[in-house]
């Protein structure tokens, strides 16, 4: 038996294995495709990078704003004063080329909804166009007053408006 299988196996030669594939592949385009990726990563990531710091005085402007509301040492008179100027810095390093530190009143109103239609600023009308020129006394006294409300468009208004 042992003759057979020599015989039978002594025809058989070994099988050539092909070649390993590489990982890579050896084709143009898809270098070409690996380029164009690598070059699209590279544009999304400066493009998020150049908007995080363009948006720095937004988050600096949300901070300060946060820290007026938290702070209990300074009346609510002063609060509201303090919160309109950082609003009109906000905006004047928005729109440097407009007329912004000479708008009050109306036309400041109107040129903050202007930059931020979908939204309507109710209690920061109030707030700016009337209760800004009232006494801490007088302020007191108003039962309407909401200020978180204020707080809250304010920093609405920072974070969406257009530039």
């Amino acid at each position: 038996m042992n003759n057979i299988d020599n015989t039978i196996l002594k025809g058989l030669q070994l099988i050539k294995e092909p070649d390993k594939i590489d990982f890579y592949p050896r084709t143009i385009g898809w270098e070409c495709l690996f380029i164009i990726i690598i070059v699209s990563i590279i544009y999304f990531i400066c493009r998020k990078v150049i908007k995080y710091k363009r948006n720095r005085y937004r988050r600096e402007a949300c901070i300060l704003i946060k820290q007026l509301y938290m702070n209990n040492n300074i009346s609510l008179g002063s609060k509201i004063n303090k919160m309109s100027e950082v609003l009109k810095r906000v905006c004047i390093q928005s729109y440097p080329n407009s007329q912004v530190s000479v708008l009050y009143g109306k036309e400041w109103i109107i040129f903050i909804q202007n930059r931020h239609s979908s939204f309507h600023y109710k209690e920061m009308s109030n707030f700016l166009e009337e209760y800004i020129y009232y006494s801490d006394q007088k302020l007191s006294k108003i039962e309407s007053l909401n200020f978180e409300s204020f707080v809250f468009e304010i920093l609405i208004w920072i974070k969406k408006h257009h530039v």
